[in-house]
């Protein structure tokens, strides 16, 4: 496994690419918690297309969704379709925030401000459609 952490203004980044196996998994984990508890206000782990990840890699970026989301702050994941597939398969889908590439995790998350009354989303007029879209026919008609 090799691994890239970046700060990119408020954005944590961890990038992972190689095997993610039974015994990277706890390194995963490791540095995952370790940005957690530095302070990072946003954390964004990017899973390059060639990464393969076993099921104790993925319980790693469910323990790092838990403890952002219980510190209301955003956690996103980045990754093909191939892995995003897979993470959607076996894993805990309302704690995994997936998106097809970097560029739109981060513009997801820079909509977003960590803060001490949980996670406010500003939505810019681009993505007032998408919002729109998402929410149920009955709700539309409240």
């Amino acid at each position: 496994m090799k691994t890239h952490i970046e700060k990119l203004g408020d954005v944590g980044i961890l990038s992972v690419d190689g095997y993610v196996g039974p015994g990277a998994a706890g390194d995963l984990c490791d540095l995952l918690v370790e940005q957690v508890r530095a302070g990072q206000s946003k954390l964004l782990v990017e899973l390059a297309d060639s990464c393969v990840i076993s099921r104790g890699g993925v319980r790693a970026l469910v323990v790092a969704a838990y403890l952002m989301r219980g510190g209301r702050r955003p956690f996103r994941i980045a990754t093909g379709d191939r892995l995003e597939a897979y993470l959607r398969r076996v894993s805990f889908n309302h704690l995994l925030d997936i998106d097809p590439d970097r560029r739109t995790a981060l513009a997801r998350l820079s909509t977003l401000r960590a803060g001490p009354g949980g996670v406010t989303v500003e939505i810019g007029p681009e993505m007032v459609s998408d919002v729109w879209h998402s929410v149920p026919r009955q709700a539309r008609r409240a």
